[in-house]
This record gives structure tokens, C-alpha cells and sequence, in this order.
């Protein structure tokens, strides 16, 4: 199951830890924390999505990137950085690594999975 679906459980887990902290560190999520939770969710659903290719091996690992940029942009952009934005920070560098955790990769049709083999033709 882990080499199936390790990237996509990863990329879960982020999104709880993110969405945990955003409503722990000051009682309500504000709109920064939304922000930021919309950001993981986004990158949880890419990888969820996102059939891993033999041609651009690298393009998840690319696009959580991107989005662990905006999410450090947000933070900087809004209030810059302090103690209670450590831990925003570091679940950014998770982000990072969710996209770049191993998974099973085979040539397309191999697995079966219709949905990645739909999304694969797009």
C-alpha cells in the first residue's frame, strides 16, 4: 500500500498536521491559516491526481515546490516571520518532501488504475 500510495498519504498528512496546528496555535484559523490549509489540500490533491509519468518524472515534485513557495510567501507577505510561523514553515519543507517521497511507477496501463490512466491522455 506505502508504495502505491505514499506520496498521496504523505501529502494527507501534511494537510491534517497543517490543518491541526492552524487551529491550535491561537484557538480560530485565520485567513493566513486558510490560506495555507488551502495550500496543502491543494498540493494533497496533485499528488492524489497527478498519474506519475516516465517523460517528467520530476513534475510533482515541481508543483509542491510551487506550492510550498506560496505557502511561504503567504506567511512572509502577511505578517513575516515570527516563533508561531516556524512551525507553518517546516510543514512548507513537508510539503517539498511529500511530492518527492518514493511511489510504484510502471509504464501506463500497467496498474490498472483507470483514473490515472484517464488523467495520463489529458
Amino acid at each position: 500500500m506505502w508504495r502505491k500510495y505514499g506520496k498521496t498519504i504523505a501529502a494527507a498528512l501534511v494537510l491534517i498536521v497543517t490543518a491541526v496546528q492552524a487551529a491550535l496555535s491561537d484557538g480560530h484559523v485565520t485567513q493566513v491559516e486558510g490560506v495555507q490549509i488551502a495550500i496543502a489540500a491543494t498540493n494533497a490533491g496533485l499528488i492524489y491526481l497527478v498519474p506519475n509519468t516516465t517523460r517528467y518524472p520530476w513534475v510533482k515534485l515541481a508543483l509542491s515546490a510551487l506550492l510550498a513557495v506560496l505557502q511561504l510567501l503567504t506567511t512572509l507577505i502577511i505578517d513575516g516571520v515570527s516563533s508561531a510561523d516556524v512551525s507553518a514553515l517546516l510543514l512548507a519543507a513537508m510539503l517539498v518532501a511529500s511530492g518527492a517521497a518514493p511511489s510504484q511507477s510502471g509504464p501506463s496501463g500497467a496498474s490498472g488504475d483507470t483514473r490515472r490512466d484517464a488523467l495520463a491522455e489529458l
